[in-house]
């Protein structure tokens, strides 16, 4: 948590006093192929089970054409509630037009295992949306925040997001 409280300190510290609503922002937005993410999270799980946990996650995506939209990749988290759970989820994820300020909004969908290793909950598939947006922080870097939504096995799934991504 403290690092992710660096990097929303840094973006502010970086981009001058009012940043988000100067109109000294970036008129540039990251452009690759590859990009790397190192994110951390607040999975909420609710229903059946009420918990609250944190969790961190890589994420690698590719852009699927040059000149596209359009990425694939994946999503390894480690997931800390009562015991730990690892997910495992290919993932798709379509960018909107960037805005001059350097937004950039997104949704993306991912699905795969989320394997609970101390055997109180039964490992299960994960389902989820991912609605979000990149703040260019360079020409190399951006400050992501997503709501990911979905289902844990039938139970649901509110992990509020936030992290950077490296462009390759």
């Amino acid at each position: 948590m403290r690092v992710l409280v660096s990097l929303v300190v840094f973006a502010f510290l970086t981009h001058g006093k009012g940043a988000l609503a100067s109109s000294r922002r970036p008129n540039f937005v990251p452009d690759s192929d590859t990009e790397l993410y190192v994110l951390g999270s607040l999975p909420i799980l609710t229903g059946a089970i009420d918990d609250v946990g944190f969790g961190v996650n890589h994420m690698a995506l590719f852009r699927f054409n040059p000149g596209s939209n359009f990425y694939w990749g994946y999503d390894v988290g480690l997931h800390f509630w009562g015991e730990p759970a690892v997910q495992v989820s290919p993932t798709v994820q379509w960018r909107f037009s960037p805005h001059a300020s350097g937004l950039v909004p997104y949704f993306g969908l991912s699905m795969g295992p989320y394997l609970f290793l101390g055997g109180d909950y039964a490992s299960s598939l994960i389902i989820a949306g991912r609605p979000g947006v990149e703040l260019a922080l360079s020409h190399k870097m951006t400050l992501i925040g997503e709501f990911r939504f979905g289902q844990i096995g039938g139970v649901l799934l509110l992990q509020p997001t936030l992290g950077v991504s490296f462009h390759l």
